[in-house]
């Protein structure tokens, strides 16, 4: 063991103490500095609450103004009743799909008469000089198309295809136009017949689906919608109690800005939690949303299910104050400012990109250059035995990434907390999309150091590997970065597939497993929630590395 970290302190000497890393150490340095400086995490909009006054009693006013450029007790309160009748529309039968079986009937008896040629019999509106059953047909299927059109998401059950709807249109725009083109009935009669096609475009059966969620999921997004409505109304009342005080203090002021806060975030995450619920059931059963007409798809289902976690979690909680939720990590919660934690964060999330390169580097100058320039053998003649050499090295690369990871860290906790608030409460967590926990921020800061170096060290031993099965030692290293910038690309476009989850080093970030907010933009990402099992993967992690290490360390013994 002794001559194993000689070898890595050696090594880690060589190459930390070495003049032209610590120059670029120092220019990588000065540019997080002027990063984390010029750049801030912008929080999250929907935590902000707009309160005007000094007093309690101003501010609640304000808030109860009619004022629509800023939130108003009225427009939030909104947002439960909207989630409400989403879900009404869910449960009753559909009065738009009985509206188009009412028009269909009325098209068909129209359409008995064009059945016949014209040949043998002239049609009743001819005879009859007449067309009025066709033009009021024709009214009635355009106030249908038009009410359809001004629905939002969810306000109606009958549900087209754009395609579909695009031909419901055409049906209603060329009958609509027919009869008030000003021609005589035999002119529009005769137009008609030629244009026949336009009764068998419109068939309900083929153009509009009726869709059912399922009865358990609707009986639970009730209850959401139920005690939020309850926990919105005691927050009001909450409110009212402060506001009305008859001796207003700054302190009473205060608690009714905090549950201005609490009350919007209720309102906007009930809302939220019913309609993309409803979103992804609704993509499972239809598929994407952009086929259908009114909707628009919804994003990356890991992101959206563990906000929908973390709302369900704060509209659960009893308290009517929703104070550590004010001040968390604003990526991960609803913050409304920029922390600390924030900003060592992001720098950490960049700076672990650029550790990998640097554990690639450290395996490259190691286990290639050295050999190439016989330093290697130079030890290896000193009696020290092959398995120790290579885990001596091995070693000074972990010493070298981990030192260098562990300065950015320090420095850019340090750097931070002199531009940015620090946070004394936790932050809120998700594990694997069902269990919200509240954990340490700087703990949280750690768990995403050692995900870091798991990576480092996965893509160190795929280096070594590549430098012992090759003395092209400069064509394997680029070999290796050019793996891992594919590695890199698969993980930020290819990461909703199930085959992601068969590599490891692609989600190896212990704050992504935990369900901390990995940034959208951070090239760590994972899938973990919706294809895997934390534990799962981490052994799977492990073994693939113990083997390749293991199979590594015999190549390195042959050559």
């Amino acid at each position: 063991m002794k001559k194993i970290l000689q070898i890595a302190a050696y090594d880690f000497r060589r190459i930390m103490l070495n003049p032209i890393t610590m120059i670029i150490m120092g220019i990588l340095m000065i540019g997080c500095l002027i990063f984390g400086v010029t750049y801030s995490v912008p929080p999250q909009e929907s935590a902000t609450a707009v309160t005007i006054g000094s007093t309690g009693r101003e501010i609640f006013q304000n808030f109860n103004s009619t004022n629509l450029k800023i939130d108003t007790q009225k427009g939030l309160h909104s947002l439960l009743t909207d989630s409400q009748t989403y879900l009404q529309v869910m449960q009753e039968k559909s009065p738009q799909y009985d509206k188009l079986l009412q028009i269909k009937a009325e098209f068909d008896n129209i359409k008995e008469e064009f059945d016949i040629p014209i040949e043998i019999r002239e049609p009743k509106y001819i005879q009859a000089n007449s067309i009025k059953e066709i033009a009021q047909a024709s009214i009635d299927l355009a106030d249908f198309v038009s009410a359809y059109e001004i629905l939002q998401e969810f306000e109606c059950k009958a549900v087209f295809t754009v395609k579909n709807f695009e031909t419901l249109k055409e049906v209603s725009d060329y009958f609509f136009g027919i009869t008030r083109s000003g021609k005589s009935v035999r002119e529009i009669v005769l137009d008609i017949y030629q244009n026949k096609d336009k009764f068998t475009l419109f068939s309900p059966s083929a153009l509009v689906s009726t869709w059912q969620i399922d009865a358990e999921k609707l009986d639970k997004l009730q209850e959401i919608v139920t005690n939020a409505t309850a926990k919105a109304d005691a927050i009001y009342s909450e409110m009212e109690k402060y506001a009305n005080l008859a001796n207003q203090t700054s302190d009473s002021a205060q608690k009714v800005q905090d549950l201005i806060l609490s009350y919007k975030l209720t309102c906007q995450y009930c809302n939220f939690v019913v309609k993309n619920e409803l979103k992804i059931a609704m993509t499972a059963h239809f598929g994407d949303l952009d086929k259908i007409y009114g909707y628009t798809k919804i994003g990356d289902q890991e992101d959206l299910r563990q906000d929908i976690t973390k709302a369900t979690f704060l509209l659960s909680e009893e308290s009517l104050y929703c104070s550590q939720w004010q001040e968390p990590l604003n990526f991960n919660t609803s913050s409304s400012i920029t922390t600390a934690f924030d900003q060592s964060y992001l720098v950490l999330a960049i700076v672990g990109f650029l550790a990998v390169i640097f554990g690639i580097f450290c395996a490259y100058k190691l286990f290639g250059r050295d050999r190439r320039n016989g330093k290697i053998d130079i030890i290896l003649s000193q009696n020290v035995p092959y398995g120790q050499v290579f885990a001596g090295k091995f070693l000074a690369i972990v010493f070298c990434t981990t030192f260098a990871l562990a300065v950015f860290l320090l420095l850019s906790l340090l750097w931070s907390m002199l531009f940015y608030p620090t946070i004394t409460t936790g932050i809120l967590a998700v594990f694997n999309l069902t269990t919200p926990y509240i954990i340490s921020p700087i703990l949280f800061l750690l768990l995403k150091f050692v995900g870091i170096e798991l990576q480092v060290i996965f893509w160190a031993v795929v280096t070594i590997f590549l430098m012992n099965i090759s003395r092209k030692f400069e064509l394997t290293f680029a070999i290796a970065l050019l793996i891992f910038a594919a590695t890199v690309v698969c993980n930020l476009f290819l990461n909703q597939f199930l085959v992601y989850c068969l590599f490891p080093f692609m989600h190896t970030d212990l704050t992504a497993f935990l369900g901390g907010g990995s940034m959208h933009a951070g090239f760590l990402q994972t899938t973990l929630y919706t294809n895997g099992n934390f534990f799962i993967s981490l052994a799977y992690y492990v073994v693939v590395v113990v083997l390749l290490y293991n199979f590594t360390n015999q190549l390195f013994k042959k050559n």
